[in-house]
């Protein structure tokens, strides 16, 4: 876990909010002691001030700044008409997607940066996915409630499959597996694995 997690996890704690999920936490738990709320926010302060100063600047690709040869510029013509993904071509070319999109208005592909972004975008299917997604898990992300945890053990016991019960509560396969972890249950995941070996 790097250090800014950690701070992260610290904080929420610190502000009476689970980490994980950004639900309030319960009342009356030792989070919402003052001393305790306190010493999470020193702790905290205290990574923050002694965590070692990191740079996320990314290095620059190989060709940044370099000029375009007549031969680059035929290759990024022929991958462009190829349909190549932006991505990819940046990739091969050593230089950033701004750069390779620069270098198509400049050739005359594209009268705008905003028009070659247009052009060179792939339409996002996952809009609709997402849509779907929060209608189908409506509970995603809200706190668990007493009569939930008990069907969410009732059917486990029973030996429902996971997806069939996350289906049933409104939530995710993950969400079922992380609340059943900490309702004490054990699942089967290591067992299933070694059956397959």
């Amino acid at each position: 876990m790097i250090t800014a997690e950690i701070i992260h996890v610290l904080t929420n704690l610190a502000k009476g909010i689970d980490p994980l999920t950004g639900a309030d936490l319960p009342s009356g738990g030792p989070y919402h002691n003052p001393y305790v709320i306190r010493a999470l926010f020193a702790a905290a302060d205290e990574l923050q001030e002694h965590a070692p100063a990191r740079s996320f600047q990314r290095s620059a690709p190989a060709n940044a700044g370099r000029a375009w040869t007549p031969e680059e510029d035929d290759r990024l013509l022929a991958e462009l008409g190829a349909g190549t993904r932006l991505m990819d071509i940046a990739r091969a070319h050593h230089r950033s997607r701004g750069a390779i999109l620069t270098r198509l208005v400049r050739l005359g592909k594209f009268a705008t940066l905003e028009d070659a972004r247009a052009a060179t975008e792939r339409p996002r299917q996952t809009t609709a996915k997402w849509a779907a997604l929060k209608l189908e898990r409506t509970q995603a992300g809200k706190p668990w409630c007493d009569a939930e945890d008990e069907a969410l053990l009732e059917d486990f016991d029973a030996g429902l499959p996971l997806e069939q019960i996350a289906k049933g509560l409104h939530r995710g396969v993950r969400a079922i597996e992380v609340r059943l972890i900490k309702l004490g249950r054990q699942l089967q995941v290591a067992a299933s694995a070694a059956q397959e070996s």
